[in-house]
This record gives C-alpha cells, structure tokens and sequence, in this order.
C-alpha cells in the first residue's frame, strides 16, 4: 500500500518518445543449423563439416520507449525491447544478465536516476552464442552494444502524441 500512495504522490505529466533501431553489432544469433542430411542440431557452430547454415533468422530490431519529464524534459525511464535470451550469465545465480549494461550505459547518457526496463523480444532459438567463434558474447559487450544502438537513435526519437495501450492476440 505504501508503494501506491508513493507513486501517486509522485505523479507528474510526461511525453513519451519511440524509435526503432537495427542492431548493428552481432550480438544474437539462431542456436539451431541445418545439417547436410536434412536434419536440424541445436548448439552445432560453422566449424563442423556437416553444418549448411542457420536454421532459422534472428530479430535485428531493437525497440525503444523514452518517456521524460513534460515540464523540465529530463528522461525519466526508458523500455528497451529486443530479441535474445537472458541466460548469459548461465548456472544457477541471479543476475541481471545485459540489461543491466543496457541501463549502466543509458545512465551514462540520459542521467543516474533513470529507471531502465527491459523487455525480452521473441527469442525461441535465439541465443548470445556466435557459430563462428570459440569465445561467447559477455553481459557487458551485449549490453553495451545494444545501448550503443539505442543511443545512436535519440535524435531520431518521434513523439507519441495520443498514446494509448493495446492488447492484441493471435
């Protein structure tokens, strides 16, 4: 209850800000490969003979919400959506995995108190291992680069004049 009458306390008129971005820096990359027999293996990589390629694409986009402050225009949070598991860090501790470079890195730019989300895209064989390399892809080097990607974009936010919230299934 406290929570509640905290936030409400803390009310005050935004302007939200969009984009979508392509990432740039490989990061993401489909876990599962057609074989020569026809046949698909997850966790293979293009060292092995029997490898034709990817079974499948990864999502390249990286979506971006920015909502600020309506009167003194600071940013105040931000949603950052893209496609690839949060499992970098692996075994059994909890970790806030690259998301957590995602906000280091918006903080830098954007200022210390933002509050950074981080929405997972769809990423069924979506995975931060690179076929094509011994050495996988870190949480800082994942989440650096997708902030790098997002800040490149800030001069080409739009505005959200009316926004409004949907929900769509299929």
């Amino acid at each position: 209850t406290e929570s509640i009458v905290r936030a409400r306390a803390a009310m005050r008129p935004a302007k939200i800000e969009t984009t979508v971005a392509r990432q740039g820096t490989p990061v993401s990359f489909n876990r599962r490969f057609l074989l020569k027999d026809g046949s698909v293996k997850t966790w293979a990589n293009f060292r092995d003979p029997s490898v034709v390629r990817s079974a499948g694409p990864i999502d390249p986009e990286v979506g971006f919400v920015l909502v600020r402050d309506a009167e003194k225009k600071t940013p105040l949070m931000t949603l950052t959506n893209f496609a690839l598991h949060l499992d970098t860090v692996g075994g059994a501790l909890w970790s806030a995995d690259y998301p957590y470079w995602i906000e280091q890195s918006l903080r830098e730019q954007l200022g210390s108190d933002l509050v950074s989300i981080f929405g997972t895209g769809c990423c069924g064989n979506i995975n931060h291992v690179d076929p094509s390399r011994e050495e996988r892809n870190d949480t800082k080097t994942i989440g650096s680069a997708l902030a790098r990607t997002v800040i490149a974009e800030l001069p080409r936010l739009q505005p959200v004049e009316s926004p409004t919230l949907h929900v769509r299934s299929a």
